[in-house]
C-alpha cells in the first residue's frame, strides 16, 4: 500500500482529524461510515433492481410473502479498491459477509423471517508522516489511526398475503462497535511509542413497513417506509450521547413481460440530514440526505431452466451522505454489475455470482475505483 496524505476527519464517529492510508474505502471514514443496503447477490447482479420484491433481500418485509418453503441465504463479498486524492494514492481490499437471512411460511397467508445485515461499514486504516519539535529539534513522527467495525441491523419481519396485495412489518435492532486504535511512533528511538485504544458502541431500534401490489400477472409495484430512532452511543462504557438515524422511503417496479425476462428498478431516499448538526457538534463535517436508484434485468436461457445460468445485468447510482471535508459538494457512487446463478439438488440449493465495477467521487480530488466479486448461497427445504 502506498503512503498517502489525506486530510480526513476520522475517529470517534465523528470528529478526530487524521491523515490517511486507506485500507478500506476512504468514503467510509466520516460519520457512521459507508451505508449499505441488504440486497441478495442475485439482486445485486442486476444492480439491486429487484430488491423490493426479493425475499432473500432484507429491504421490503412484504417480499417475505414469496417464501413458500423454508430458506436460508448468506452473502460473501470480496472487494479490491484504489483510492486517489490530492495527496496521493492507495490500494486496499477487504472481505465482507454483509447479509444472512432465513425465513419460512407460517400459514397459508402468513410468512416470517429474520435477517442480519450491515447497516454501515466503518473499517479503515489511516496513516500520516509529520514532524514535531521536541527539545528544539525537529523529529519525524508516524501516526496511524485504525477503526474496525460498523453498525449492524438485526431484523425480525412478517408478511401477510391478500388477494393481489401483500403487507409486511419489520422490527429492527441496530447494534455495533468501532474499535479504535491510535498510535504514534517517533523516528528517534529514544522516545517511546504512544498508543491509545477506545471502543465506541451503538444500539438503537427501528420499524419498517412495506407493501407489494400485483395489478396483473406481469407487474409488481412495491413501496417501503422505515423509521429508525435515536442511536445511543457509549465510549468505553460511558454514555456518549445519541445520534438520530434517518427515515427511509423507497419505491420500485418489476415487470415480467415473458417467462424468461424480468425488468425492474427502484429509488431509495434516506433523510441523513437529521445527523448534520449532531455530527458538527462533535467536530464532524455533517451529513446530507441521500438518494439511490437502480435499474436492471434478468434473462433466463429458457423457460424450463430459469435458475440455470441466467444473465443478469444492471446499473446503480447513489449519493453519499457524509462529506469528507467541510464545504465539499456531496459525493456519489456509480456501479455497473453482471451476474448469474445455478440451482442444484432439485432446486434445494442455489449459487449466485455477481461482479461489480464501482466508481466513487467527491470534489477536490477525492475519487475511488473498486471491483467486487460477490457470492450468494441459498438453501431451500
Amino acid at each position: 500500500m502506498n503512503r498517502v496524505r489525506i486530510v480526513l476527519l476520522g475517529a470517534l464517529a465523528l470528529g478526530v482529524p487524521a491523515l490517511a492510508q486507506a485500507q478500506s474505502s476512504q468514503f467510509g471514514v466520516r460519520g457512521l461510515g459507508l451505508p449499505s443496503f441488504p440486497f441478495s447477490i442475485r439482486t445485486q447482479g442486476s444492480g439491486g433492481a429487484g430488491g423490493l420484491f426479493d425475499p432473500a433481500s432484507a429491504v421490503n418485509p412484504a417480499s417475505l410473502f414469496l417464501v413458500t418453503r423454508p430458506i436460508a441465504s448468506f452473502n460473501l463479498i470480496q472487494n479490491w479498491r484504489s483510492s486517489e486524492n490530492r495527496y496521493g494514492t492507495a490500494t486496499g481490499n477487504d472481505t465482507q459477509f454483509p447479509l444472512f437471512i432465513a425465513g419460512g411460511q407460517i400459514s397459508r397467508r402468513l410468512s416470517g423471517g429474520v435477517s442480519a445485515s450491515v447497516y454501515a461499514d466503518r473499517t479503515f486504516s489511516l496513516a500520516t508522516e509529520d514532524s514535531v519539535e521536541l527539545r528544539g529539534i525537529p523529529t519525524a513522527v508516524f501516526d496511524t489511526l485504525e477503526s474496525r467495525g460498523g453498525l449492524s441491523d438485526l431484523r425480525f419481519a412478517a408478511a401477510y398475503r391478500g388477494d393481489g396485495v401483500a403487507f409486511g412489518l419489520g422490527f429492527h435492532l441496530m447494534t455495533g462497535t468501532n474499535r479504535l486504535a491510535y498510535r504514534r511512533v517517533f523516528d528517534d528511538s529514544s522516545y517511546a511509542r504512544v498508543e491509545s485504544l477506545a471502543e465506541l458502541s451503538f444500539i438503537g431500534v427501528g420499524l419498517s413497513a412495506g407493501v407489494i401490489v400485483a395489478p396483473n400477472d406481469h407487474l409488481l409495484i412495491g413501496a417501503t417506509a422505515r423509521w429508525d430512532g435515536d442511536l445511543s452511543m457509549e465510549l468505553d462504557t460511558l454514555s456518549n450521547g445519541k445520534l438520530p438515524l434517518p427515515v427511509t422511503l423507497s419505491g420500485g417496479i418489476q415487470w415480467t413481460p415473458s417467462a424468461r425476462l424480468t425488468v425492474g428498478g427502484h429509488v431509495i431516499r434516506q433523510a441523513w440530514s437529521k445527523l448534520d448538526q449532531p455530527l458538527k457538534d462533535r467536530g464532524g463535517s455533517g451529513a446530507d440526505n441521500s438518494l439511490s436508484a437502480s435499474a436492471g434485468f434478468e434473462l433466463a436461457r429458457s423457460a424450463r431452466t430459469l435458475d440455470r445460468f441466467p444473465l443478469r445485468m444492471g446499473i446503480r447510482w447513489a449519493s453519499l451522505p457524509f462529506p469528507l471535508e467541510d464545504g465539499l459538494a456531496q459525493g456519489s457512487e456509480f456501479g455497473v454489475s453482471a451476474g448469474t446463478g445455478y440451482a442444484f439438488g432439485g432446486g434445494r440449493g442455489v449459487l449466485d455470482l455477481a461482479l461489480e465495477r464501482i466508481w466513487r467521487q467527491q470534489d477536490s480530488g477525492f475519487s475511488e475505483k473498486a471491483f467486487a466479486i460477490k457470492l450468494g448461497v441459498t438453501i431451500r427445504q
